[in-house]
């Protein structure tokens, strides 16, 4: 880390008091003076992409958590958030490639839930989904819970079957 320890604490602490009352601009400035002591720091990223949540600006959200997932190696909350944002917007596109790269990163974490929970989140947009289907299914298998995971690979089958033969 760089700059000034004591400096960094003292803007996040005025960051957080300004968004404890709601004053979210004041609360993007002071988290900003924050990144001047410690560029590219995930807390101070992070807390700028929650105010500009709360102020409905969410690409401008979107653009800080990304900056805060590369700084902090893909930590699966940031990603969360960002595919919600995503999926806020309207860009199901990117919330599923988002959702799926949480669930992957909570696989890894080995949070069994939080992982099915991403990947579920990319069903609820497009139930056709075979990649989030077989990390699911897979999942399921290795943590022996053999009947749902069978039922998943029936619902692959069946999607398998049905664009076959709509190609055919």
């Amino acid at each position: 880390m760089t700059g000034n320890q004591d400096s960094y604490k003292q803007y996040m602490s005025l960051g957080h008091n300004a968004a404890w009352d709601l004053d979210w601009l004041n609360a993007i400035e002071q988290y900003t003076l924050a990144l001047q002591e410690i560029p590219d720091d995930p807390k101070a990223l992070t807390a700028i992409g929650l105010a500009y949540t709360e102020l409905q600006k969410y690409n401008e959200a979107i653009d800080f958590y990304n900056r805060a997932a590369k700084s902090s190696d893909g930590d699966p909350v940031v990603l969360e958030r960002i595919a919600r944002l995503y999926e806020r917007i309207g860009d199901l596109s990117n919330a599923t490639k988002v959702s799926i790269e949480a669930g992957d990163q909570y696989a890894r974490r080995n949070d069994v839930t939080k992982a099915i929970d991403n990947w579920s989140q990319v069903i609820s947009f497009n139930p056709e989904d075979v990649t989030a289907r077989m990390r699911i299914a897979d999942l399921l298998e290795r943590i022996d819970r053999k009947d749902e995971a069978a039922s998943e690979y029936l619902e692959i089958a069946a999607l398998m079957q049905h664009a076959d033969d709509t190609e055919g």
